[in-house]
């Protein structure tokens, strides 16, 4: 090694370790640095399951980029290169096993593929190849990577659940069944394959309980018949404590309690959580059920008294007592202003007043910014949803949190968000709105109902298919 070659390896090694050293409570601390010369978009689910959007890595050279993670444990998350025509369409992601104290390069393949490295442990560089590797031996494409049409057919098909099921199953087993052996073969840490084995069987199950494919009632009704005594089994198997942020595994273990235990009563439901699963298994099932039930129940504090006697991991508590407190404190937006809005000619209106005069339409807020991407990307979005409900007692707001007006006001028009509920925040960082709410990353989107009541603290995002029918389902209250 050469002597240019031990100092960059020094240098290195030292700036990891001083970014490492910026550990946030509940936080996995891990840095990219960017080599691929495009952004690299990472599908990152919140602990809960709750939605997923993408951190976007730009192209920096030089610069370390932290993206906080709401874990101590090991996550897996999607990964890939933004082509040079944009990234819709480009779900042909890797599937990446990250560790807290991780400092990684990427850079691309000849095929242009997405690659990562770890800057100091070649250890480490090996067990990031897991899914590249461990995809190439199996010789198939996981049923995600598949024709769309074909798999369509499997999702939706109410035919023949049993042959439906086998097909599933001859798709998936080969990944499950080899994932730990292929560690061992070459030498791979085997827990490794361990969270790749409970990741694949999470997808499978997802895909067998119709894993948000739309699907119709009555083939939802058919497969949990179907199922019935499966989930029993299933529920026995997933028994991995530390998975709590495999992708998939969460949402299959949802999905398995949800229907084994439909129409349980609250209070029972968590009883039956907690005895039949242990640590990170029973943190995430009775928190994500609390979140769920917030706004819903009608006896909340007695229910939040049971789930604090059952949960004691602080990372879910502090999330559900948050949605708790927002839920608690929400109240009409009639009395003391919350905030100060501006438009674009510079006048300003006090958002207790807009809401008043808005009284009688429901209200989708986004709050966004010039040089958030994850928020421009869903603006295209926004358009489509705009058009569906233009003729509706349905009001699209767009909140700005730009400290730079000339920014937002630039932003505002080339992104055609130029309408008469646009408008920029003033001083966001000490806004009534945002301590309200508790804005923190964005975008955000929070819904009023029509008496100027906040219904929906974290709604869907414009792309998702599902906000329509919920901002129809508000209205009609």
């Amino acid at each position: 090694m050469t002597y240019i070659n031990r100092a960059l390896l020094v240098y290195l090694t030292s700036l990891s370790l001083l970014l490492l050293s910026r550990e946030a409570s509940g936080q996995s601390n891990i840095y990219f640095l960017n080599k691929t010369g495009r952004e690299i978009h990472i599908q990152k689910r919140t602990i809960l399951e709750a939605g997923s959007f993408p951190y976007t890595l730009d192209t920096l050279a030089g610069k370390y980029q932290h993206i906080p993670l709401q874990t101590n444990t090991p996550i897996i998350l999607n990964m890939y290169a933004v082509p040079p025509k944009g990234p819709y369409g480009t779900a042909d992601g890797i599937y990446y096993l990250l560790k807290a104290k991780d400092t990684l390069v990427a850079t691309l393949d000849k095929n242009n593929k997405l690659v990562l490295a770890h800057i100091s442990n070649p250890g480490r560089t090996e067990e990031l190849s897991f899914f590249l590797r461990h995809t190439a031996s199996v010789g198939m494409p996981l049923p995600y990577r598949a024709n769309s049409a074909f798999l369509r057919r499997i999702w939706g098909s109410t035919t023949d659940l049993r042959s439906r099921d086998r097909l599933l199953d001859s798709l998936y087993q080969p990944y499950i069944n080899s994932a730990e052996s292929f560690c061992a073969a070459n030498k791979l840490d085997i827990s490794i394959g361990k969270f790749y084995r409970y990741f694949y069987t999470g997808f499978k199950i997802a895909d067998k309980l119709f894993a948000d494919r739309g699907i119709n009632n009555e083939l939802k009704e058919s497969l949990r018949t179907f199922y019935k005594d499966s989930l029993i089994k299933w529920v026995q198997e997933f028994n991995c404590t530390d998975c709590n942020n495999i992708p998939f595994y969460n949402y299959a273990l949802r999905q398995m309690f949800a229907l084994r235990f439909l129409h349980t009563p609250e209070q029972a439901f968590l009883d039956s959580v907690a005895a039949l699963t242990k640590g990170s298994n029973k943190s995430f099932l009775l928190s994500r059920y609390m979140v769920d039930r917030i706004e819903l129940t009608r006896n909340t504090e007695l229910l939040l008294k049971k789930y604090d006697a059952l949960c004691n991991d602080s990372l879910y508590t502090n999330i559900v007592h948050r949605n708790y407190q927002l839920q608690r404190d929400r109240s009409r937006v009639d009395s003391n202003e919350l905030a100060i809005l501006m438009k674009a000619d510079k006048s300003e209106i006090g958002f207790n007043r807009l809401m008043t005069r808005l009284k009688g339409k429901v209200v989708y807020v986004d709050f966004w910014a010039s040089w958030c991407k994850p928020c421009v990307q869903e603006i295209p979005y926004s358009h489509t949803l705009n058009k569906k409900v233009k003729d509706k007692d349905i009001v699209m707001m767009y909140i700005s949190i730009d400290t730079d007006f000339n920014s937002w006001l630039e932003a505002r028009s080339r992104h055609k968000v130029d309408t008469e509920y646009s408008f920029i925040l003033a001083n966001p960082a000490n806004s009534g709105l945002s301590k309200k709410i508790q804005l923190g990353p964005i975008p955000r989107y929070i819904v009023f109902d029509k008496n100027g009541k906040i219904v929906r603290f974290d709604a869907d995002r414009p792309s998702d298919p599902g906000i329509y029918n919920t901002l129809l389902d508000i209205l009609k209250q």
